[in-house]
């Protein structure tokens, strides 16, 4: 199998999209506490290259397909994991609570 790699940095753009999108919504209110925490930046990270590993591994074709599949495979993943938690970044206690919190709608 070779990888295609426009469309794996296209389906990372995707993986990027959803943070992207919460930084443009609270960008009045200045700059969220949870950059500041590593752990922020590393699952972050995880999101970027899930998004690429997804639309490589699924086999899209064009940019547009690569781009929501980058976007739809973390997306799924951070409902699925998420919990009502108000906070990102350090939420204390556990791996899985921190994990939760940080996924979080």
């Amino acid at each position: 199998m070779t990888i295609d790699w426009t469309i794996a940095i296209v389906g990372c753009a995707g993986g990027a999209v959803p943070d992207v999108l919460r930084l443009i919504k609270a960008r009045h209110e200045g700059a969220p506490e949870y950059l500041k925490h590593r752990f922020f930046w590393i699952m972050f990270f995880v999101l970027v290259v899930g998004g690429g590993a997804c639309a490589v591994l699924s086999g899209a074709r064009d940019f547009q397909s690569a781009l929501a599949l980058g976007f739809g495979a973390p997306e799924i993943l951070s409902r699925l994991a998420s919990s009502s938690s108000s906070d990102r970044g350090d939420a204390g206690g556990s791996a899985i609570s921190m994990i939760r919190s940080w996924w979080r709608l």
